[in-house]
């Protein structure tokens, strides 16, 4: 029933933003604290995270929580949740990149994390590194995503141009 109820004001919160502005505050200012306590519940752990997406950058007080369980926990399927979730919240979120950045090699986290990489906003070594790495992926996907982060980002790096150039040839 919690969790209905947080995903019902992230719905609620999609249409004060259109209709409603002044209410979205209000909203954000009761519903994400009590997402925030659903996340320590591992029954409503996934649903909680989740349910962040809609409050994008309003849900930036759930970074430390979302940064502890990124840190601790062994599900990667979670990690790739949470990695997700923190590029709605965008730039707010960028203290938690150094814990994101190992995860480039870990194949279940890899998409969401060249996604996310673009939307932090952070050019820095560790950013070029990982997207460097992301844009060799494997996956055609991951790759796509990778270089869209480039691009949102505008990113420039004779690396990550050259890395782009190649896929580009391929």
């Amino acid at each position: 029933v919690r969790m209905d109820a947080a995903q019902a004001m992230g719905n609620m919160l999609s249409e004060a933003r259109r209709s409603h502005p002044d209410m979205v505050a209000t909203l954000c200012g009761v519903a994400v604290p009590r997402i925030i306590k659903l996340i320590d519940d591992p029954s409503n752990r996934s649903n909680a995270i989740s349910a962040l997406i809609p409050f994008g950058a309003d849900a930036a007080e759930a970074v430390p929580a979302l940064h502890k369980l990124l840190k601790e926990s062994k599900e990667m399927q979670l990690k790739a949740n949470i990695v997700f979730v923190l590029g709605y919240i965008g730039a707010a979120a960028a203290p938690v990149l150094p814990d994101m950045l190992p995860l480039t090699q870990v194949k279940e986290v890899r998409w969401q994390l060249a996604i996310t990489l673009g939307s932090l906003g952070v050019k820095n070594d560790g950013v070029e590194s990982a997207l460097l790495d992301l844009l060799g992926a494997l996956e055609p996907g991951v790759r796509a995503m990778a270089a869209r982060s480039v691009g949102r980002l505008m990113f420039k790096s004779d690396k990550l141009v050259a890395r782009l150039q190649l896929l580009k040839s391929k």
